[in-house]
């Protein structure tokens, strides 16, 4: 309980009140199981598997990622179509045919960032990336972007060659408003728009090493002298035993999560390991059993396999709290977003 409590003040009683009344406004339609199978329903049921365990922040990424990426490669898949049908048959064929290009867009979009990697020299020591390539799918690039702002953490720009046209996608990370940085060079561009982490432009291909150049001065004007690393503001620190049903109720009516809206994140000291194993295409992501004050939990932490061999038996860890669907059985599981050896640094 004072948990809860210590939540709700941190959060303030404005928000908190908005989001209940967000919540009893969403109870008539729920979304639920994965974008393969998913139905919409007014009575609140759902079927389907449980890819995305349930969650609208994971429900809502992917079929907004689908619908981006539909837009670009598909205009026959019709998104609103998919929402509003209450035929259970037409929901699934509009479900397959989403499944299909999220399959495409994720493959491109390691095809895209892997692109990137081969054409920019990420260890330059410049403080942004900034690269243009016919190849570049203008479907994925503000995707792309976020990879790769996730793995260097500095502002990322990537364009499409279309002609004498250059259409790209820029994502950035709080220490650099991206867009002031565009409207900075206005002159340079035929459009611009966005906010501090992300924007959209066009300029002619002509323009584009003067663009370069000059928002590399701003961020070096930025950016410089600063240690860019990537951190994570916690909500609170927790012992295990305090993550129950009726904490999770409340993170429930904190919906809809998202930039104005941050979704909890909690930290967690003398976490064990019981068990660790890589999962997923290469084995990206860890697969984690975590026990602290008596407590066990699963978790998984998304794109952090790599430190399979190199975690110690104890760690301290930042997560969310979320549902987990398998099989019938909804369980509590820690969605891991950083975990380190005691003290030490973040990833």
């Amino acid at each position: 309980g004072s948990l809860v409590t210590e939540l709700e003040r941190s959060r303030g009683d404005e928000w908190s009140a908005e989001a209940s009344v967000r919540h009893a406004l969403r109870k008539d339609v729920s979304l639920s199981g994965s974008v393969r199978g998913l139905i919409v329903s007014k009575n609140g049921y759902s079927e389907g598997a449980s890819r995305h365990n349930g969650s609208k922040e994971k429900i809502a990424l992917s079929v907004g990622c689908d619908r981006r990426f539909a837009n670009g490669m598909a205009a026959g898949v019709s998104l609103k179509g998919f929402l509003m049908t209450e035929e259970a048959q037409t929901a699934r064929a509009y479900a397959e045919r989403l499944d299909t290009l999220n399959r495409e867009r994720q493959r491109i979009t390691e095809e895209t960032v892997e692109l990137v990697k081969a054409s920019a020299d990420l260890g330059s020591g410049r403080m942004l990336v900034f690269a243009a390539h016919e190849e570049f799918h203008e479907g994925v690039v503000g995707l792309a972007a976020s990879r790769i702002v996730e793995e260097v953490y500095r502002p990322v720009l990537l364009m499409r060659l279309e002609g004498e046209l250059a259409k790209g996608s820029a994502r950035s990370i709080p220490e650099f408003d991206v867009t002031r940085a565009l409207e900075s060079c206005a002159e340079l561009l035929q459009r611009f728009g966005g906010h501090e982490l992300a924007a959209g432009f066009a300029l002619p291909v002509g323009n584009l090493q003067a663009l370069g150049d000059r928002l590399e001065q701003l961020a070096l004007g930025s950016l410089g002298g600063m240690l860019l690393q990537p951190g994570l503001e916690l909500d609170a620190r927790v012992e295990f035993p305090e993550l129950d049903e009726r904490l999770m109720g409340f993170l429930d009516r904190l919906e809809p999560c998202g930039q104005e809206n941050p979704y909890p994140t909690f930290g967690a000291h003398g976490v064990e390991i019981l068990s660790r194993r890589a999962v997923g295409a290469d084995a990206r992501h860890l697969k984690l059993t975590l026990r602290q004050s008596g407590r066990v939990f699963d978790a998984i932490a998304f794109r952090q396999g790599d430190l399979l061999a190199r975690l110690p038996p104890v760690v301290e860890a930042a997560f969310r709290l979320e549902r987990n669907e398998f099989r019938g059985i909804t369980s509590l599981q820690l969605n891991v977003l950083d975990i380190r050896a005691p003290g030490g640094p973040l990833r």
